[in-house]
């Protein structure tokens, strides 16, 4: 097992490079530290350690092999962090899947990672994963088993309290053979795009590179021992799990899931549970900052935020400092395929460049950023941001080559919405976008003539962010 040592001081046990092992490192570590805090459901690190004991053992007995994939389509709460370390636990592989997705969107997931348990929920924003998932007529032939987190148990699952039930003696003994057998090479994760810029890609995730490069994160952030994070970026996401979860078990913080942004919750959220480290997309502090009843929450013991995918203007990193009250503001840079944030810049003392972390490399080639991620058995990912380089590790993002809608940190391709939409609608559009002042930019259905009866039907197919803000209308014969 290889080890990576924490700051000198900060802490007596080195980092594992792996999961398991690392929840056992939190469990001794911080055993009183508060893990978790969910509505009126807290566990401490200790406790937190035993409930995904006790769900790695449901896994076993539920006849979960190493190697087997595992499925969580929830929103964040604590049963998805429970779920998500326990597949860990027994040598499984995890694969999250976006609570944006439709049902036919899921299956292709479930179905390209031939996925055999299923964690979920019913009732989620209005939404039944479980219907939505039989209604789409998509056979997923490797799954055996769907366990519901929270909401109605329908015909053919099981609720997660029946599911932690079956644990037994014997199957807490084989898990834990398992876990020991963890190395931070093995596959961890199966991490699919968003789909939103063609068909979701899987990306294969080692355990080791998440731990390793998202340490490094959490350092840039300042974070410690009893700090308290607000997590609004969905767990599906790198950022939500990788850039939050992982951090929070490396550092004995508190993670503090919050399912949807919602501007007045999470302000009351920030006041009432004290939080103190905050990572989202520029999006979300915009919309603290604009909220006309900012003055009427406590926000003052706010310290740290990492902000990332999309541009974010000077005057909101101003406002989150004078307004909201953080110290550190941290813009980072990454994707999907480089499974953690490869740079970084520290907006709070006016940095413009991004620097590369760690065994990071990059270059340029027809203008736009390659990266070699060491960290990664992959040779390069090449990307569509134009670049100039500054340094052999250090550079400055010029614009895209390619059209992509960024609309609140979400990238969306046009030409994907257009094929979805022509299926339904008989008449001349296009997708564009237009300015907006909370999300930078949203999507925009153009019609090139007149705007047809019940086009918006063909909406349905397509996920939340998607849909189009504003419907307009062209005559190009004129």
């Amino acid at each position: 097992m290889r080890l990576h040592q924490e700051r000198e001081g900060e802490m007596t046990a080195p980092i594992p490079d792996n999961f398991p092992a690392l929840v056992d490192r939190a469990s001794r570590e911080f055993a009183s530290t508060e893990a978790i805090s969910d509505g009126d459901f807290s566990l401490n690190f200790a406790e937190l350690g035993q409930e995904i004991q006790k769900a790695a053992g449901a896994l076993v007995a539920s006849g979960v092999s190493r190697g087997d994939r595992v499925a969580v389509w929830a929103p964040n709460s604590w049963e998805w962090v429970v779920a998500a370390m326990a597949v860990f636990r027994v040598g499984a592989v995890l694969v999250p899947v976006n609570t944006r997705f439709k049902g036919r969107e899921a299956a292709f997931v479930l179905n390209k990672a031939k996925v055999k348990v299923l964690f979920t929920v019913v009732g989620f924003l209005g939404n039944d994963y479980v219907s939505d998932l039989r209604n789409s007529k998509e056979e997923v032939a490797s799954l055996e088993k769907i366990v519901v987190l929270r909401g109605d148990i329908l015909e053919g699952t099981i609720s997660f309290q029946d599911f932690l039930a079956r644990s037994s003696t014997e199957a807490l003994k084989e898990a834990e053979i398992r876990a020991m057998d963890v190395s931070g090479s093995d596959l961890g994760l199966i991490m699919f795009t968003s789909g939103t810029t063609g068909v979701p890609k899987g990306v294969m995730v080692e355990q080791s590179p998440i731990i390793r490069g998202f340490s490094h994160y959490a350092r840039e952030l300042g974070m410690r021992q009893g700090d308290r994070m607000l997590i609004v970026n969905p767990f599906f996401h790198a950022f939500g799990f990788n850039g939050a979860i992982n951090p929070c078990f490396i550092h004995g913080a508190t993670m503090l899931p919050h399912p949807v942004f919602d501007v007045p919750s999470v302000l009351k959220r920030i006041q009432d549970d004290r939080v103190t480290v905050f990572p989202g997309p520029p999006a979300i502090f915009q919309g603290l900052i604009n909220d006309r009843h900012l003055d009427d929450y406590d926000t003052s013991t706010l310290r740290s935020a990492l902000t990332g995918a999309a541009s974010v203007p000077v005057e909101t990193v101003m406002d989150m400092r004078e307004r909201l009250g953080f110290e550190t503001v941290i813009t980072a840079y990454g994707m999907t395929e480089t499974i953690t944030h490869i740079a970084a810049r520290n907006l709070s003392i006016g940095e413009k460049e991004f620097t590369t972390l760690p065994g990071i490399e990059i270059g340029k080639r027809d203008n736009c950023l390659f990266i070699k991620p060491n960290h990664l058995s992959i040779e390069m990912v090449q990307t569509n941001d134009v670049v100039e380089l500054t340094d052999k590790n250090k550079f400055l993002i010029i614009g895209r080559r390619d059209f992509i809608i960024n609309s609140g940190g979400v990238k969306l391709n046009p030409e994907a919405i257009e094929k979805k939409l022509s299926k339904y609608i008989s008449a001349d559009f296009v997708i564009s976008s237009i300015d907006n002042s909370k999300f930078g930019e949203v999507v925009a259905l153009v019609f090139k003539k007149n705007i047809p009866d019940n086009y918006n039907k063909a909406f349905t197919h397509l996920s939340k962010y998607e849909i189009p803000k504003e419907v307009l209308v062209i005559d190009f014969t004129n």
